[in-house]
Parts: C-alpha cells; sequence; structure tokens
C-alpha cells in the first residue's frame, strides 16, 4: 500500500477514535403516536400531540406533519394541530408524516343545565337548554323530585324522592327523556345527596341508615353492594354529607363536622386517607372539582352570606369567586369553562340560576322565566 494512502487511513482512524461519529442516513417514520382526547366541548381549542417513531420506537424530531379532519363543521384542525371544537358531532382526526398515519375519533359535545325547579310551587326536574329553546320537564308535572345528577354521558340522571306515606327519601335513576324509572335504595332512613363516579359505575350519596347523623356511602350504579365509607368512631358522634368524586375517580370531596364545624374534606374513593382541606368557624360545604382536578369550589356561609370559594384540593388559601351576597350550590362545567350556582336575590324567596366564569366573570342569569320559578341544585348534562 502506497505510505501516502496509509498516511491518510491512519489520520481517518484516528480522527474516528478521537470521537468523530460516522453518521448514515437518518430513519424513516414507522409509526406516528397520536395522543388521544377525552370528551371535547363546542366552542373550545385543543393542541394536537403526535409524536413520529422509527420502527425501534425512537421518537424523531423535526419530522413535517400534516392533519386533516374527516368532518370540518364538527371539528376542524389547521397545519399546526390545533383542533377547534365547532359544532356537536363525531370527528376522525388524521396525522400524516412520510406516508403513515396515526388517527383518533372525537367526539364534540354540548351542555345543557339540569336542575330542580319549582314551575308549581314545588320542586320539579326541568332541563335548561343554554343555547336557547324551551325548559322541559324530565319527569310528568307533579312528580315531586330534589337533587338531580346527571351521569358522566348525560343519558341518565339520579334524583332524590319521597314516597307517600314514607319517613325517609330515596335515590332513583331515569332516563333523560323520562324513561326507566329504577329506585336503588330502600332504607327506612333518608338516602339523599348521589354523587355519579367519573366512569358512571358507581353513586356515592348520604344515608343516614347508621342512626341519627348522616355518612357517606357508595354503591354501584344499580344500587347493589353499598359501603359506608364514612363510619363513626362512636355512633353518632359525626355528620358527612354533599360527596363529590375527583376528576380520576380516585377521591371523593365532602363535608364534615368531625373537625368541629362544618368543613370540606377529601378521602379517597375507599375512606381512607382523610384530609381537612378547609378549617373555619364558618358552615362550608357543596364541594365541586374543577375537571383538571386541581381545585374545589364549594360555598361557604354564616348568619348573614352564603359565597362560592375555591380552594386547592390539598388546602390552603380560599379564594371568592362572588360577591357577598346569597350564592350557593356551585357546580364546575366537564369543560371547565364555567361554574353554575343558585343565587336568592335581595329580598328574594325563589333562587334563579346563574352562570360565571371560573374567576367570577361573565355572570349570567340562565332562568329568567318567571313562570317556571327559578330553581336550585344545577347540574351540567351532557347534550
Amino acid at each position: 500500500m502506497p505510505a501516502r494512502t496509509c498516511q491518510a487511513l491512519a489520520l481517518v482512524m484516528l480522527t474516528i477514535g478521537c470521537g468523530t461519529e460516522l453518521t448514515g442516513p437518518a430513519p424513516p417514520v414507522a409509526t406516528i403516536e397520536l395522543a388521544a382526547l377525552g370528551d371535547i366541548w363546542v366552542g373550545d381549542t385543543y393542541t394536537l400531540q403526535a409524536t413520529p417513531r422509527a420502527s425501534d420506537g425512537t421518537a424523531l424530531a423535526g419530522r413535517a406533519i400534516t392533519w386533516s379532519s374527516s368532518n370540518v363543521q364538527a371539528a376542524g384542525v389547521n397545519e399546526s394541530g390545533q383542533l377547534s371544537a365547532l359544532a356537536i358531532g363525531t370527528a376522525t382526526i388524521t396525522a400524516t408524516s412520510e406516508g403513515k398515519q396515526s388517527e383518533i375519533v372525537v367526539v364534540v359535545a354540548d351542555l345543557d343545565l339540569v336542575y330542580e325547579g319549582f314551575p308549581n310551587g314545588f320542586s320539579e326536574m326541568i332541563l335548561l337548554p343554554l343555547e336557547g329553546g324551551p325548559l322541559a320537564r324530565v319527569l310528568p308535572a307533579g312528580a315531586s323530585v330534589t337533587g338531580p345528577v346527571p351521569s358522566p354521558d348525560g343519558r341518565t340522571i339520579a334524583f332524590v324522592a319521597t314516597e307517600a306515606g314514607s319517613a325517609g327519601s330515596d335515590i332513583y335513576v331515569v332516563n333523560r327523556d323520562g324513561t326507566g324509572l329504577l329506585k336503588l335504595t330502600d332504607a327506612p332512613e333518608p338516602d339523599d345527596n348521589p354523587s355519579w363516579s367519573p366512569d358512571g359505575t358507581k353513586i356515592a350519596f348520604r344515608s343516614y341508615r347508621t342512626r341519627r347523623f348522616g355518612d357517606i356511602w357508595v354503591m354501584n350504579a344499580d344500587g347493589s353492594n353499598p359501603v359506608n365509607l364514612t363510619p363513626d368512631p362512636l355512633p353518632d358522634t359525626t355528620d358527612e354529607r354533599r360527596p363529590a368524586w375527583s376528576p380520576d375517580g380516585t377521591q371523593i370531596a365532602f363535608s364534615s363536622n368531625r373537625g368541629g364545624t362544618f368543613d370540606i374534606w377529601t378521602m379517597r374513593a375507599d375512606g381512607t386517607d382523610l384530609l381537612q382541606i378547609t378549617n373555619t368557624p364558618q358552615y362550608d360545604t357543596e364541594p365541586t372539582w374543577s375537571p383538571e382536578g386541581a381545585r374545589i369550589a364549594f360555598r361557604r356561609s354564616d348568619d348573614l352570606t352564603s359565597d362560592v370559594m375555591v380552594i386547592n384540593p390539598r388546602g390552603g388559601t380560599t379564594r371568592r369567586l362572588t360577591r357577598p351576597g346569597h350564592e350557593l350550590m356551585p357546580s364546575w362545567s366537564p369543560n371547565g369553562s364555567f361554574i353554575a350556582f343558585a343565587y336568592f336575590g335581595p329580598g328574594s324567596v325563589k333562587p334563579q340560576i346563574y352562570t360565571m366564569r371560573p374567576d367570577g366573570s361573565e355572570l349570567t342569569l340562565r332562568t329568567p322565566e318567571p313562570t317556571w320559578n327559578g330553581g336550585i341544585e344545577p347540574r351540567w348534562i351532557r347534550r
């Protein structure tokens, strides 16, 4: 081998040995990992996440991705992967890179309100379309019901009613069109305050079946296997009420007087790891979780006022969302955009339903029709 060639080869080997790496052609895209979405809501925007990967699973940076939607009337997507929820419907969203594709199906939903109204002087279950249209009874006129709470898919509503001649209330479920009425509890003592788990398989509720104070119980959605989550260490020592599931189903917030006055507590869904998150001489109750699980709104009241407050689920500083008045029964919308609540105006004996943004802005009256006489217990229902 000529001397010059050997010298050149030695130089190349020396260079490689000093850390210079030989590079080959960039690997092609083999698959695209496309993050799924949960429920999406009309009027909201979402940034989609797509990751091109090589055949060995390595993420490939800098690869161009194109986006498309099978139903741009329901959900449009731009070149940056920003999805806009435009109307109720279903769309297949496709991400493409170097000839490889990945798809997700998105369902765009919208929200209405269901609440306990008083069109004839007694309580009825009223469905309120937020985008216009007439109010409607879910059950026949005259059916006296309280505390309606829709299932996560909006198809079923749990509520509380008292049969004629009965001393206690029970929990029922009914389809949103008024069919399929089913009684879930049948204890001699009152059962009320139903709350659906996020997956719709369980219902937490308050029951007085363990003597004269309430406890938080949980049962299957068909009423089977009721379990007491807050048994008292001694009979009749604490009173619990208003359970509310966290969005991931791992925790339940509730109101309890086990600290001396009624405050907001949380616990795991099996009743363990109790944590007191408010501690005031006032009355704290009616917790409702934000959809991302980072905040809990609740009602704080004293002898003169009742306000909607918000706090971190681990406790800390509270913040008032409403002006001093008489607001109660907050309900955080599943898309996080609004909080609904009931409000007693000055000198009013009939509460009305309002909504506001989570920062307290955009206060909007939702029950302006006087013949329906307002209402309480607003809950969001998927349309």
